[in-house]
């Protein structure tokens, strides 16, 4: 979580403003119930501040990820998101200012159960 800025605003779809603090709680409860996933990003456009202090970028994110429960029922999801990243460089080190989410679709893959 250190590439995220210690006064993060991350914006949600739904308009709710998390911290970096809120965020990274989140996260951390998302991974410890996730089994297996795979992520990846596509930068769709990248835009330079005056002075090469800050940058903003659009990102297209796509996702699968599984979680277990009790052993044996499985679930996976498919996530596509799209957000808008705003980095500023302080002290030689980029980090993320603020996250906008502009689009968010998630929908149950499927269900099953197995042993392992």
């Amino acid at each position: 979580m250190e590439t995220f800025s210690p006064t993060l605003r991350y914006q949600q779809l739904d308009g709710r403003v998390l911290s970096r603090p809120q965020l990274t709680r989140d996260v951390q409860t998302q991974l410890e119930r996730m089994h297996d996933g795979t992520s990846e990003s596509t930068r769709e456009a990248l835009e330079l501040a005056a002075g090469g202090e800050g940058a903003t970028e659009l990102v297209r994110q796509s996702a699968r990820y599984e979680v277990r429960a009790f052993f044996v029922l499985h679930r996976s999801w498919r996530l596509s998101r799209l957000a808008r990243y705003h980095w500023a460089r302080s002290g030689g080190r980029w980090q993320i200012t603020s996250v906008q989410v502009l689009e968010e679709h998630m929908a149950a893959e499927r269900t099953w159960l197995a042993f392992r």
